[in-house]
């Protein structure tokens, strides 16, 4: 009876997937706020509670089980986890977040290989604790008992994302596709490992198929705005990012600010027209909410070593470091030009990841 709250900040989440997305990724029940079943589920033991979760997943196996828990990460939602309901604070129910709900696993079945054990402790150890080495430990353990075993080759690949090398998050990336070629999570993410490998049209690729299965998730919109930046495609680069700027602000206020930074100054303009809002006018929504990690990103990319050196200094003194992309700073090559300076090095030394620094400089 626990709730999680992701790294990310109530300002860089994305809306809550509706009912039937979520009916849709999950074999088990979902109950939503309109069900009949609604009040009584998201009624907790002690009372005293009056928490309306956006949706409560009664999950009927460790599939679902870790479905959900990799949705949370993905997309920010605040998840709470219930067994009995006998959380006196409360906490196994969430205001807005989604509840899994494991009131409905009563059976107990007996996996002598113990994977889906080994699999799930591998991402408290991962996602939970950033232990990094356990959770690699127990990935390893879960594919040795049941090699074409789906939910672990997802987490596995993403550990390998932060902790490279990224030729083997590459590897098991490419096995979880064989095994899910249908979950846009995997797409998504793909895109990523990708875009690390300085594949980008690859990547745009993978976009594109992840945006075939889910229309609606503006970090594919992120990812392709990087990519074609990273092209030189001002103009596709352009239009990504109109898209964003109207998806997180509900309508087109930016638009033509954005196209008169591209016109002046190419895909370098864009990313100074985000460095501006960040810093001068903040939209509350991923990447543009100024957010220090974002500005010392944006500068990274434009090769401005002391400015992203000083907001990754800054975000270092913030409470959410936005560790689902600051942890990747050990691996992403945009930050290839700091790869020698010493308060870089500090920095990834202070965040667990010395053992991981194996990047050049450029």
């Amino acid at each position: 009876m626990m709730t999680y709250k992701p790294s990310t900040s109530l300002d860089t989440r994305l809306d809550t997937p509706t009912t039937a997305e979520l009916r849709a990724l999950f074999n088990s029940r979902v109950i939503a706020a309109d069900d009949p079943g609604y009040d009584k589920a998201r009624t907790v033991f002690y009372g005293g509670s009056d928490r309306r979760p956006a949706a409560i997943v009664r999950v009927g196996d460790v599939g679902d089980v870790s479905r959900l828990v990799s949705l949370a990460c993905e997309t920010g939602l605040e998840l709470a986890i219930r067994s009995g309901g006998h959380s006196y604070a409360g906490h196994s129910m969430t205001d807005g977040g989604i509840v899994l709900d494991l009131s409905g696993m009563k059976a107990l079945e007996i996996d002598p290989d113990l994977a889906q054990a080994h699999a799930v402790l591998g991402s408290v150890h991962f996602f939970g604790e950033n232990n990094f080495e356990e959770g690699r430990k127990e990935y390893f353990l879960a594919l040795r008992a049941n090699p074409p075993y789906p939910p672990v080759y997802q987490p596995y690949a993403q550990l390998l994302m932060v902790t490279g090398p990224i030729e083997e998050a590459r590897i098991y990336m490419n096995r979880a596709l064989e095994l899910e070629p249908f979950y846009w999570v995997l797409h998504n993410l793909n895109a990523w490992i990708y875009y690390f490998e300085g594949k980008h049209k690859e990547a745009i690729e993978a976009c594109h198929v992840a945006r075939d299965l889910k229309s609606n998730y503006i970090f594919t919109n992120w990812l392709l705005f990087l990519n074609y930046a990273k092209l030189g495609d001002a103009d596709k680069a352009t239009e990504e990012l109109q898209t964003i700027a109207h998806l997180n602000t509900g309508d087109d206020r930016y638009t033509d600010e954005i196209s008169d930074a591209s016109g002046k100054s190419g895909v370098e303009g864009l990313f100074r027209w985000l460095i501006d809002i960040n810093i001068n006018r903040p939209v509350p929504a991923a990447g543009m909410n100024g957010h220090p990690f974002y500005i010392a990103w944006w500068n990274a990319i434009l090769g401005n070593s002391e400015e992203s050196v000083y907001w990754l200094e800054r975000n270092m003194e913030t409470k959410d470091k936005m560790f689902i992309y600051f942890g990747l700073i050990a691996t992403n090559p945009d930050f290839d030009i700091l790869r020698n300076d010493g308060r870089f090095l500090a920095i990834i030394d202070q965040i667990g990841l010395k053992p991981y620094h194996t990047r050049k400089a450029r």
